[in-house]
């Protein structure tokens, strides 16, 4: 039986809005089509326009296999790694 390859992409950033469009467009450059992106943004309360900017990124790309999250408070590398995870669905 041939399965479809389906897959979670994990993304965990803070302060990444400089980067994330580039890292946005090389996973869809690769050509797979049954993938999500969870992306968990960590960034402190008080750095608010940073999280604006990076889900005003995301929104433009109208992607629904895009799935954004913004912690409340910033939970640190491996636990904002750890929520993301859970939240996978995919393979």
């Amino acid at each position: 039986m041939d399965k479809k390859l389906s897959f979670s992409i994990c993304m965990p950033v803070y302060q990444g809005s400089h980067l994330i469009r580039n890292a946005i467009d090389s996973i869809r450059k690769q050509g797979f089509e049954n993938y999500e992106l969870l992306i968990g943004d960590d960034n402190k309360p008080e750095e608010k326009s940073e999280s604006d900017k990076t889900k005003a990124i995301l929104d433009s790309y109208n992607d629904p296999r895009i799935k954004y999250t913004n912690n409340e408070q910033n939970l640190g590398y491996p636990e904002n790694l750890k929520s993301i995870v859970s939240r996978a669905t995919k393979d």
